[in-house]
């Protein structure tokens, strides 16, 4: 821990301003701290740091463990991390069968633990390919040049493809994930196939 009364740290203090550009003209004092031996020359109006607005992690709620998605996942059984058995059916039990603790090459006892630190924190996991999940705290805004609305046309999808995006877009439309808009603000659908033709 640094204290100020501290000659040799008050001698290394530099007080300056910074000028907050990105919400106002306001001016704050910054202090910095050459921890170095030698002496380091800042230049008239040279940029020494870029500031963003942040959140500290202390105000933050705590919510591991009691995130639960909309599309029916706490209906899942849940065992009990300190439950007897064997760790790939503990995993099994609640949706976690794709998760393997088996390639681990290590004792029993520590796979056991392994799956129940997987069970702690299960609700991290993806329990199927839609299963994405939710940030409900975070408000995502896009910044446009000007305030005009466009609608770019719809993109063409092969024919042999279409019946397959309306299956998922289906999918994806009952589990929350997406859902139709009325925004005047309108993007094509971009539909980009994986080497294994999902």
């Amino acid at each position: 821990m640094l204290h100020a009364e501290d000659r040799m740290l008050q001698r290394l203090r530099l007080i300056t301003t910074i000028r907050l550009l990105y919400f106002s003209a306001a001016v704050r004092e910054l202090t910095e701290l050459n921890p170095t031996q030698r002496a380091i020359t800042l230049r008239r109006n040279a940029k020494i740091a870029d500031v963003f607005p942040c959140l500290a992690v202390e105000d933050l709620p705590i919510t591991q463990g009691l995130c639960r998605s909309q599309c029916g996942l706490s209906d899942l059984p849940t065992a009990s991390p300190r439950s007897a058995g064997d760790p790939v059916q503990l995993l099994k039990d609640c949706g976690l069968a794709d998760t393997n603790v088996d390639g681990c090459e290590v004792s029993e006892s520590c796979r056991r633990k392994l799956a129940e630190l997987v069970l702690s924190y299960q609700d991290v996991f993806s329990r199927d390919k839609l299963d994405c999940g939710e940030a409900k705290e975070f408000v995502h805004r896009i910044r446009l040049s000007d305030d005009r609305p466009f609608r770019l046309p719809y993109r063409r999808v092969p024919p042999g493809h279409y019946q397959q995006l309306r299956e998922v877009l289906s999918d994806m439309e009952m589990k929350g994930i997406i859902s139709k808009s009325l925004s005047e603000y309108a993007s094509p659908l971009v539909m980009v196939w994986k080497r294994t033709e999902t």
